[in-house]
């Protein structure tokens, strides 16, 4: 699927029934709306803008990869608790820890 410079395509062209047969969204598995479909650059899945999250309001110029092949991960906060308890000083009552620990 690589185009004449050595780039493949980030989204289907107009009018191209055979690539539109095998291209399916890896989110919902339709292959409607072929030009809202874009290929990841680098395992050629293909996602429909409005199915990603975040959406994307119109195919990127470049280079675009899938959230799995991309390097950029969505930032995680496992202390956010913690630091919110400890700063408000806040002590959790002994009924709500013998509640946690039967949930564990």
């Amino acid at each position: 699927m690589a185009s004449s410079l050595g780039r493949k395509r980030t989204h289907a062209p107009k009018g191209s029934s055979a690539l539109n047969d095998d291209v399916s969204c890896e989110v919902c598995s339709g292959g409607h709306s072929p030009s809202k479909l874009i290929l990841c650059d680098k395992c050629d899945r293909g996602y429909h803008l409005f199915c990603l999250r975040p959406i994307l309001p119109y195919v990127p110029k470049g280079s675009w990869f899938c959230p799995s092949c991309s390097n950029h991960k969505p930032k995680s906060f496992p202390l956010v608790q913690t630091k919110i308890i400890d700063f408000f000083r806040i002590q959790r009552s002994p009924e709500a820890l013998s509640n946690q620990e039967l949930c564990i």
